[in-house]
């Protein structure tokens, strides 16, 4: 993505992808619901995210089409968002607020991809530049 923020949404959009072609995922407006992580760095914060997502999906079968980040702190009083999106340093904590859209699962609707058992520390980076961020992590399968 072009920011912190929208790589954390594309990321989270690849994940559900992953587990069910999300092309046929519609948004109920009803179960469009937020969620707020933290973490003592960024790589904490991504892995504690996509977990939230996982934990989500497995508790309320909530299937996303859309997760946006609405807002992203970083303890240097940077504000990233949307919009902006950087977050201030790899140490400092972060803390993270997000709107997630779909609808609950159903096999006789969405397509089942594989499996997503845990998120993973493995090999997780996070590489900014200036007009792009990219996201790497490995899922258990």
């Amino acid at each position: 993505g072009d920011t912190l923020a929208e790589a954390l949404g594309q990321l989270a959009a690849s994940m559900f992808h992953y587990m069910s072609d999300i092309r046929s995922v519609e948004i109920d407006p009803d179960l469009t619901t937020e969620i707020e992580v933290s973490g003592h760095d960024r790589s904490s914060l991504l892995f504690k995210f996509l977990d939230e997502l996982l934990f989500t999906f497995s508790t309320d079968l909530l299937i996303c089409k859309r997760v946006t980040v609405l807002e992203l702190n970083c303890e240097e009083g940077e504000l990233a968002s949307e919009e902006d999106g950087a977050c201030a340093s790899t140490a400092s904590p972060c803390t993270l607020r997000a709107r997630l859209e779909g609808e609950a699962f159903d096999l006789g609707k969405h397509p089942q991809g594989t499996e997503v058992k845990a998120i993973t520390y493995s090999n997780m980076q996070i590489h900014q530049e200036a007009a792009k961020t990219d996201l790497f992590v490995i899922i258990d399968i």
